[in-house]
């Protein structure tokens, strides 16, 4: 999860269920578990800036006092997408969405023919 928010940010992918989650990750008794929890929460708040801190206020002192040290180190609201949907590269190039092999020649399946690619296709590239 840490890695989807990372790299399409929060303007693609709902932050709100995951918010929903850090406070039960932070009290789960394996460390590691607390480990990553901790950096899902640095990635969040590269995206989101102090509105992740509601969603942090059941947590331990030491907790908190732990992630305001790494929450120091990096810049809030300042994170950029990494990777695009293919919805957003058309937009950011302006046209529509092409997406490779929409309009494939017909195939058979035991006989029938299957045209739902076709069907798909607006683009008139039969």
């Amino acid at each position: 999860m840490k890695e989807i928010y990372r790299q399409f940010g929060t303007r693609t992918v709902n932050p709100k269920p995951a918010l929903k989650q850090l406070p039960k990750l932070f009290a789960h008794s394996d460390k590691t578990v607390r480990a990553e929890a901790s950096a899902f929460a640095v990635v969040l708040y590269t995206w989101l800036g102090d509105a992740i801190r509601p969603s942090l206020a059941e947590l331990k002192p030491l907790q908190l006092k732990e992630l305001d040290e790494a929450f120091a180190t990096v810049e809030p609201g300042k994170a950029t997408q990494e990777r695009f949907l293919r919805s957003q590269k058309a937009t950011q190039q302006g046209g529509p969405a092409e997406v490779e092999g929409a309009c494939a020649p017909n195939l058979r399946v035991e006989g029938k023919l299957i045209m739902s690619r076709r069907r798909a296709c607006s683009s008139g590239c039969l």
